[in-house]
């Protein structure tokens, strides 16, 4: 059930970002559609029901990733907007003549593996994780 709030909250954040009421009233109907569509068919035909819900289910599965990146990128332009974005200040780069020691080179394995699960399960786009990994290298 919580998946299912989280991808009906996110597409509401995403669908009110729209500056036309068009996009709200449809997805308002359809849900309303949907629910009514998903009784009658739970009632009188109980198996295709179950192949619906399974369907529903991989699509969200398929779908809040995707959900949850365009969430996230309408709050960080909000807090752009604001002013409540913090921004990171670079950090100074290390003399090319020190070589790294031992744990600074584990330290940048373990955040490269950290880039690649967020990569992973969608929560950095390919773009962002290119630009993280390129900085830690550096």
């Amino acid at each position: 059930s919580a998946a299912t709030h989280a991808t009906k909250a996110g597409g509401r954040v995403l669908i009110n970002t729209s500056p036309e009421p068009v996009s709200n009233w449809t997805a308002s109907i359809a849900e309303d559609l949907a629910v009514i569509g998903g009784l009658w068919t739970a009632l009188n035909h109980p198996t295709a029901f179950f192949g619906l819900l399974l369907l529903s289910i991989a699509l969200m599965i398929w779908l809040l990733p995707k959900i949850w990146r365009g969430v996230v990128t309408v709050f960080r332009w909000l807090g752009g907007l604001f002013g409540l974005s913090s921004k990171r200040e670079d950090t100074p780069q290390q003399s090319e003549s020190v070589p790294p020691s031992a744990s600074t080179r584990e330290s940048t394995l373990d955040s490269l593996e950290r880039l690649t699960r967020l990569r992973d399960n969608g929560t950095l786009t390919e773009e962002e994780f290119q630009a993280q990994k390129q900085r830690l290298l550096e």
